[in-house]
């Protein structure tokens, strides 16, 4: 995953599911699947795209976000995510509720763009 402090590595704890058969892949809610750039920075992003703000103070914040990250990730949510969010008054009051939002009405967190439906565990065990 891009961190402002560099590359950080995460073993990814893997289960198989008795009943189904099929590897799952158990990640954290600030991750988004199958993107090295974490949850917060996206919404960082999407955020100063929504209100004009520049690009500059999330790229100064992490060095490993460039203006190519930047610009995948506004296309990414203009042709996935910014008609469903709009569509179920869904808004980035804060990334939990964003989180819990995007899980229960989309089975993907936000920003997730492969279709792989996910499940979400609020209550840890």
């Amino acid at each position: 995953m891009k961190a402002s402090s560099g590359r950080l590595c995460f073993r990814i704890c893997r289960v198989k599911c008795k009943c189904c058969g099929h590897t799952h892949a158990i990640l954290l809610s600030s991750m988004v699947p199958y993107s090295q750039i974490s949850l917060a920075e996206q919404v960082s992003i999407i955020y100063n795209y929504e209100n004009s703000l520049s690009q500059d103070s999330v790229m100064n914040d992490n060095p490993s976000i460039d203006e190519n990250c930047y610009r995948y990730i506004i296309r990414q949510y203009l042709n996935h995510w910014k008609q469903k969010l709009l569509s179920e008054h869904i808004f980035f009051c804060n990334i939990h509720s964003l989180t819990l939002s995007c899980f229960s009405l989309f089975l993907r967190q936000f920003m997730q763009i492969k279709r792989t439906p996910n499940i979400l565990f609020p209550n840890t065990t």
